[in-house]
């Protein structure tokens, strides 16, 4: 069985494929054991707004109430978009506590206020918080943003930026996220 709860998934099968297309958002692929030593994998996608939500964090605990053991848990961290190239209106923000100190405010000329948003960080925050060994966790710290003007990536916030600002020919794309029990 396949269980999906919006942006997560996980199965026990194996030769089914879980795929993840974000923009800029990192995700997460975990593998893990279950009590009755079964492979089981799963995948996250953390967008600000799953990681506001503590979808992370939600998705280990429902790991572990479905017997994987917590000591068996690895996680891998894709590349994504980091501060200080990705920010969100402060009032967008519901749940600073599942932030862990992964949004630094910023208060602009108009007198608004912007949160800059470390998403990967918030999301390993949250696995760490729901038992998973940080020496578990692998994190790629590329940033979309910046690789994408090196010509090395894709970035939906680099690709807005660039068409407010009315540059033509702005490099469109996505990156791809995918695993497997084989």
């Amino acid at each position: 069985m396949i269980f999906d709860i919006k942006d997560a998934i996980w199965t026990k099968r194996k030769r089914i494929p879980l795929v993840v297309k974000p923009a800029d958002c990192p995700a997460a692929i975990l593998y893990g054991k279950t009590e009755e030593d079964e492979d089981i994998i799963g995948m996250v996608h953390a967008s600000w707004h799953t990681a506001d939500i503590g979808l992370p964090y939600e998705l280990i605990v429902h790991l572990l109430k479905q017997g994987v053991k917590a000591d068996s848990i690895r996680a891998a961290v894709s590349p994504g978009i980091f501060m200080p190239y990705f920010s969100t209106d402060y009032d967008n923000i519901k749940y600073p506590k599942n932030w862990y100190g992964n949004a630094r405010l910023t208060v602009m000329p108009d007198r608004s206020k912007r949160l800059n948003l470390d998403i990967a960080g918030a999301m390993v925050s949250q696995l760490i918080q729901a038992g998973v060994n940080p020496l578990n966790i692998e994190i790629h710290r590329l940033n979309s943003y910046t690789e994408a003007i090196k010509g090395n990536a894709f970035s939906n916030q680099l690709e807005n930026d660039q068409a407010s600002q009315g540059i033509e020919n702005v490099r469109r794309g996505r990156h791809l996220v995918a695993a497997m029990l084989v």
